[in-house]
């Protein structure tokens, strides 16, 4: 049986992470008339999730128009595409403590007045 179109633009993704060292879950769907694919990133750089976000938007068939209500095909796509990819990234409790730490340290006044959540 064929692989889906959808599938094989998360297996062509999932690769590519897995080959440049990117730990992630890629995820395909599909329901009536749209398929998409989601890319779940957990503690990567915002330069990192802008690299990843700019590649697989080469699998992307095109983009939706908001003030036509309308989705709008790019001609210039070859091989698989998918209407929508999404590129989550989540930060460990670990990592947004230390952030929020860093923030007190930084921002405290010199009386060293507690910032509060």
């Amino acid at each position: 049986m064929a692989r889906s179109e959808h599938a094989t633009v998360a297996a062509i993704i999932r690769k590519h992470l897995k080959v440049n060292g990117v730990k992630a879950r890629v995820k395909s769907s599909s329901a009536s008339m749209t398929n998409s694919v989601d890319v779940y990133l957990e503690n990567e750089l915002p330069a990192t999730v802008k690299a990843i976000t700019e590649y697989c938007d080469n699998f992307k068939s095109g983009d939706f128009n908001g003030m036509e209500d309308i989705y709008e095909y790019r001609k210039d796509r070859d091989g698989p595409t998918v209407k929508y990819i999404f590129v989550h990234n989540s930060y460990t409790d670990e990592i947004n403590r230390a952030a929020w730490d860093y923030i007190c340290e930084r921002y405290a006044d010199d009386e060293n007045e507690e910032i509060t959540a």
